[in-house]
């Protein structure tokens, strides 16, 4: 499937981009230059929504309705799970995607933003290891 591909490969940038915000991920750092950090979450939150709206619209809908029922069957699960991640990545876009917010306490930042990163990379591996596998 082509298509496992093309996410496979938006998998590779958002995980880099994840590691970048990461490697930024200090108190010092939030407090010396919250623009950069602000521009690598903002190039973060402008893929990853883009890569969560293709799931969404294009890939959960065929895979949902897959012949192969093991294919179905764990996109029904991966569908549920994405949600939640979904939601949680939500609430912290919400709460710091302004340079305000991520100034006023750079500590719950940190540590919120080390939380909803390891959900994200916690989702990419299994899509990759549990759900595109099943198309080698």
């Amino acid at each position: 499937m082509n298509i496992i591909k093309r996410y496979q490969s938006q998998h590779k940038i958002i995980i880099t981009l994840c590691k970048q915000l990461l490697s930024l991920g200090t108190i010092d750092e939030v407090k010396q230059d919250p623009e950069f950090v602000l521009k690598i979450f903002t190039t973060l939150d402008n893929i990853l929504s883009l890569h969560l709206q293709s799931e969404d619209e294009n890939l959960y809908p065929q895979l949902l309705s897959h012949k192969n029922s093991l294919i179905k069957n764990t996109s029904i699960s991966m569908r549920n799970e994405l949600l939640e991640t979904t939601s949680a990545y939500a609430d912290y876009k919400n709460k710091y995607l302004s340079k305000e917010n991520l100034q006023h306490n750079p500590a719950d930042y940190v540590n919120d933003t080390k939380t909803i990163i390891n959900a994200l990379l916690t989702r990419i591996e299994k899509e990759e290891t549990e759900l595109y596998s099943l198309f080698n």
